[in-house]
């Protein structure tokens, strides 16, 4: 009997260690079911806060002109597969999009003002052909220019009637230039006019043959400011140091170096075209 209840003792205690064995594994099993489960309920919001924080910091640095066409793929992807329950496939482009935002904002720093002036000089076609350009190359040689000195002629003469000035050389020069350019002969038309204006003393005398010698261009003036920001500019400044806009150079005419407004076409004082 005694070793009969030894016995029953020997498989009461199995029985129990048996339990408590089985107790621990399925408390474990339990636990991480649990957290998978709770993981799986968290994913939805933490793929949407992902991608949400990740078009908030494209957007802030698009303001300052860092902009990564990688990067807004990315996010659209990641946009796509949060749709399509795929979280954590969302969570990690999300991911991958801030580091790619994060290079193009370090390398915008080292760049600097240099990126600002790359992107303005990037803006345009340089091959388009304006309009006035290809008017240009519709019309006859020296047509344009010749029209042009022959208007500012007529204009001259008529002033140096006013002042009581003699005009008979100018008009006959004019005269000849209006002969000439209805007969198309366009060359001499300009040079006639421009003879007509010199009649009068308002060039200085130039041979024929040889074409007065273009004087270098006018020193910019001291006290220049952006258009843009209203920042100081240097003399020699073709951007501007504080926000990269461009500074247009003053116009002059290629031919005798006359100062040239910026609505004219051709120079006032030569007739020559200023691009």
């Amino acid at each position: 009997m005694a070793d009969l209840d030894a016995n029953q003792m020997i498989l009461i205690a199995a029985m129990l260690l048996t339990l408590s064995v089985v107790g621990v594994l399925e408390l474990r099993y339990m636990r991480s079911r649990r957290k998978v489960v709770e993981e799986k309920l968290d994913f939805p919001d933490r793929a949407h806060n992902a991608i949400l924080t990740t078009k908030a910091i494209g957007e802030a640095l698009a303001r300052g002109g860092v902009r990564s066409p990688e990067a807004d793929e990315l996010v659209r992807e990641a946009e796509s597969a949060s749709r399509e329950r795929n979280f954590r496939v969302a969570i990690d482009l999300a991911e991958r999009a801030k580091g790619v935002l994060r290079a193009a904002k370090l390398d915008q720093q080292r760049k600097g003002d240099v990126a600002k002036v790359d992107t303005i000089r990037q803006k345009g076609n340089p091959d388009e052909v304006t309009p006035k350009e290809r008017l240009m190359k519709e019309l006859p040689a020296n047509y344009a220019p010749s029209k042009f000195s022959m208007n500012l002629a007529r204009d001259d003469i008529a002033a140096a009637k006013g002042r009581g000035q003699a005009t008979a050389a100018a008009e006959k020069y004019l005269a000849d230039a209006e002969a000439s350019f209805n007969a198309e002969d366009y060359d001499t038309a300009l040079k006639h006019a421009v003879r007509a204006r010199r009649s009068l003393g308002d060039l200085a005398p130039a041979t024929e043959t040889s074409p007065p010698t273009p004087s270098a261009s006018p020193p910019v003036a001291k006290g220049r400011a952006c258009a843009n920001c209203g920042a100081p500019l240097g003399a020699d400044d073709g951007f501007c140091r504080k926000c990269g806009t461009k500074i247009p150079p003053a116009r002059t005419c290629p031919s005798c170096g006359a100062k040239v407004a910026d609505e004219d076409a051709f120079c006032r004082a030569c007739g020559t075209e200023v691009p």
